[in-house]
């Protein structure tokens, strides 16, 4: 490996980017505000790790890597928001809902930050040589495995508002929401397979190198499915009828 590892994790950034600002334009269309911030988190996460990956010391490292901490509990935040607002499938009492859900994303975040206080969340840190960038490696606490546990959960959530809808939707709509699965899923099983300790790359996590080509397919549905354009029969229903802000 050389530098182009970084320019192959940079251009992931990029085509997230770039895909986030075209869904971005297009935000009154249903779902496409929270997915487009979705892809904003996934390309902080992917430039924090490239910057990590450039930064020789443990503590510059241990910054980037708080960086992407923030985009990883923000993800959660919007795909959970993107399942409500395309589904039309939001719990009864939403702000309840979110609430309990941020309980372990906040707890989380406080812990990691609080780690130049106790010592305790990264006190396991280090660089593992892993030409020619080091790998910084540590364990989990158990506020991160708690995270880790409803980063499973959430996805799984999503998963199922997601095919509920598609089942009960013309087969366009199925082929959108397989797209949309693919998108979260790709990232998500890279991620997996860093954490038991596959790292073909020599580094912990490559989901980053793979936030580009999940969301690359983005928007060619968009053009060629009408991703995200063909509005839910019962949320025109209910905003017609009930003039319900959307």
């Amino acid at each position: 490996m050389g530098w182009w590892e970084l320019a192959l994790y940079l251009a992931s950034a990029l085509l997230t980017a770039g895909c986030s600002l075209w869904l971005w334009l297009r935000r009154p269309q249903i779902g496409a505000k929270p997915f487009a911030q979705l892809l904003l988190c996934e390309t902080g996460w992917s430039l924090g790790y490239t910057l990590e990956l450039a930064s020789p010391g443990l503590g510059d490292k241990l910054l980037w890597d708080d960086a992407q901490f923030v985009a990883w509990v923000l993800s959660l935040v919007f795909m959970v928001r993107f399942a409500w607002e395309y589904t039309g499938q939001a719990p009864a009492r939403p702000r309840l809902f979110m609430t309990l859900f941020l309980a372990v994303p906040v707890l989380a975040t406080v812990w990691v930050f609080s780690d130049p206080l106790h010592g305790l969340a990264r006190g396991t840190a280090h660089i593992v040589e892993a030409p020619p960038f080091g790998a910084l490696l540590y364990d989990f606490t158990g506020p991160e495995q708690l995270l880790v546990v409803q980063t499973y959960a959430t996805l799984g959530y999503v998963g199922l508002c997601l095919v509920r809808f598609a089942v009960e939707r013309h087969r366009v709509h199925r082929a959108e929401v397989a797209i949309v699965m693919f998108g979260l899923g790709l990232p998500t099983l890279v991620s997996t397979l860093g954490l038991l300790g596959f790292r073909p790359l020599g580094q912990r996590d490559m989901s980053p190198l793979c936030f580009g080509i999940a969301a690359l397919p983005m928007p060619l549905a968009l053009i060629q499915r009408r991703f995200l354009d063909l509005t839910p029969i019962r949320e025109l229903i209910r905003r017609v009828l009930f003039r319900t802000p959307g």
